[in-house]
């Protein structure tokens, strides 16, 4: 190893580095010249709050002066070495092996004197070997100096903590999305027949990407099996107009009739109330009292018979008459007697009868008939409400069906506009449609939409579109929370790879259009070189400034500890050999840095990784 190597590691020893064997391999000797590497790992660099950038700085520069010295020096140095080294050794030399050199070299004296004119040659070149090392001592003065700031920092303490110097710096957070172009104006063509089931068949149609004006033909549809349906549809609802319009007269008429029923089952009620009182003011006295009379004549009549008899009977036993007419009158009269008994008798059980049998029975039947009456009223009262109840909720159903049926037809009419598919806007005829900004089922409508095809229902067959001023970006979740209308970037086209458009964010969803992603809308700024063709769908990438400072503090996210189970954050700031705890406010986050928005100051020096002083 050479001595210029052998100063180097000594440096490095000094720095912190001298003992580590894998910095030596980052100074290399090639011949006589020596290249001290770009770079170094990480881990090995000297912490920044305990070396001095001022010294540092001085110690890089001297480096550099070294090397070119070394560079321009090297065969001078050599040759001087070479004869500091060879006086050196002369003294140290044993004298016998001077005696047995001087007794070899006696041959050789003859080849010395031809080498004589050489060593005057040599002779002439010692005056510049003096030079040399009249220059020698210049040189090192530097080194001397540098040993003593090394002396010097070995004097210093060595960090308890490995530590960041606090600085702020220009901050510029620019991320990339994928993005696709969309158009201006998005105009669906669709089968929305929400009344009818069957596909239509495809007579034919526009080419995919066709130039059209409003109004245009976009496809033609075989439509017989939908317009006969409607033409019995129309029918239908003519006569469901009719049976509504019976049964809102049903209505009436229940409500009439309810109203005689009602007043004749009252009038028969009234009619049995009267009867019942008429039965037991009148015809229950008077029937009794006939009965009664009726068996009082009777016995009176019998007594005048019986007392008739008893007087022929009498003037029979005086003779008072003549024989024959004695047994004449006589057997009248006892006839007469007896069937004045008989008449009794019955007068007697016709009484009997009518008052144990017939005057309740007359009753029972006066009470039935009024009971019978009142009854028919209370089911008539709660019978005529339901009757035309039952009359109005047929009206409704009537009602109702009509008006769906009326409802449908209208449907069917309106939309057999649609059946037309005609071009609702100016623009491209484009096949599939625009989900969430991105355009989609080409594939799909391409087999469908040809001749014979089968159009499904409900479904977006294509679109016309206009205009290309916009793009759609997709907006992985970690960035949403950083977005903010109005930021700016630019726009790179796959189609155009060497092309930039100026593009400023439009809008973006607070909603995930999938698991993670959110989507937004650039707007394609300034003027758009009549080279680059814009078209619906082209690809691309977005870049846009999220964030942009001039002067912003990092600090690596190692260096931010959080307190507890808050939303505190806080550093350790080195003052003096002591680490003191802060509290700071955060902002950004790029990679493995953070921004700290309040509480630290460019300059200050913090601890890399606040755990180690939690562990101490």
């Amino acid at each position: 190893m050479s001595l210029l190597t052998s100063a180097l590691l000594c440096l490095a020893s000094i720095a912190g580095l001298g003992d580590n064997a894998a910095f030596s391999n980052y100074i290399t000797e090639t011949g006589n010249r020596y290249v001290i590497m770009d770079s170094l790992p990480f881990e090995w660099i000297t912490p920044t709050s305990f070396t001095d950038a001022s010294a540092e700085g001085e110690v890089k520069k001297d480096e550099a002066k070294k090397e070119d010295e070394v560079k321009k020096d090297e065969p001078k140095k050599d040759e001087s070495k070479k004869e500091d080294e060879v006086k050196k050794d002369e003294p140290k030399k044993d004298e016998s092996k001077k005696e047995d050199e001087v007794k070899k070299d006696e041959p050789k004296k003859e080849e010395v004197k031809k080498d004589e004119p050489k060593k005057e040659e040599v002779k002439k070149d010692e005056p510049k070997k003096e030079e040399v090392k009249k220059d020698e001592p210049k040189k090192d003065e530097p080194k001397k100096e540098e040993v003593k700031k090394d002396e010097a920092k070995k004097e210093e303490p060595k960090p308890k903590y490995e530590t960041v110097e606090v600085k702020a710096s220009k901050l510029s957070i620019v991320e990339e999305f994928s993005a696709c172009i969309i158009p201006d104006e998005v105009t669906p063509v669709l089968l929305n027949v929400t009344e009818w089931q069957n596909p239509f068949r495809v007579i034919s149609v526009r080419p995919h990407g066709s130039k059209v004006s409003k109004g245009d033909k976009l496809i033609e549809l075989d439509t017989e099996a939908y317009d006969n349906a409607l033409a019995d549809l129309r029918r239908s609802v003519k006569g469901l107009e009719i049976t509504f319009q019976k049964a809102e007269t049903a209505i009436e008429t229940a409500r009439k009739t309810n109203e005689l029923d009602l007043l004749q089952v009252k009038q028969t009620i009234d009619r049995s109330k009267e009867n019942w009182k008429h039965f037991w003011d009148v015809e229950w006295p008077n029937k009794l009292a006939t009965v009664e009379l009726n068996a009082q004549l009777t016995k009176t009549r019998l007594d005048a018979q019986r007392e008739e008899f008893n007087q022929l009977k009498k003037m029979f036993e005086a003779d008072d008459l003549v024989e024959h007419e004695e047994e004449f009158l006589l057997k009248r009269q006892k006839l007469e007697l007896e069937v004045a008994e008989f008449n009794y008798k019955i007068a007697v059980e016709k009484y009997n009868r009518a008052k144990a049998v017939e005057l309740p029975d007359l009753e029972q039947d006066n009470k039935q008939k009024y009971e019978r009456a009142l009854s028919t009223w209370e089911a008539a009262l709660k019978v005529a409400p339901l009757v035309i109840k039952e009359a109005e909720l047929e009206f409704e159903g009537q009602k109702v069906t009509f008006e769906r049926a009326k409802a449908k037809l209208a449907k069917m009419e309106k939309q057999r506009s649609q059946l037309e598919c005609r071009a609702p806007a100016d623009g491209i005829f484009l096949y599939g449609s625009f989900e969430n900004n991105k355009y989609v089922g080409y594939d799909l409508m391409r087999s469908t939409l040809k001749p014979e095809g089968s159009v499904p229902l409900k479904k977006t067959l294509g679109v016309v579109v206009s205009g290309t001023s916009e793009a759609s970006i997709s907006i992985p979740e970690k960035f949403w929370s950083s977005l903010d209308n109005g930021f700016k970037g630019w726009f790179t086209l796959n189609a155009y790879p060497n092309d930039e458009l100026m593009v400023s964010l439009k809008s973006f969803t607070d909603f995930p259009i999938a698991e993670g992603e959110y989507q937004g809308t650039v707007k394609i700024n300034g003027d758009i070189p009549s080279f680059i063709k814009l078209l619906p769908g082209m690809k691309g990438k977005v870049k846009l400034i999220l964030k942009e400072k001039s002067k912003a503090i990092m600090i690596p996210t190692s260096a931010l500890g959080r307190e507890g189970y808050t939303t505190e954050r806080f550093v350790y700031v080195l003052k003096g050999d002591k680490a003191v705890k802060r509290v700071v406010k955060t902002g950004c986050t790029v990679e493995k840095t953070i921004e700290i928005t309040d509480g630290l100051e460019s300059g200050e020096k913090i601890v890399k990784d606040w755990k180690k002083v939690e562990e101490d």
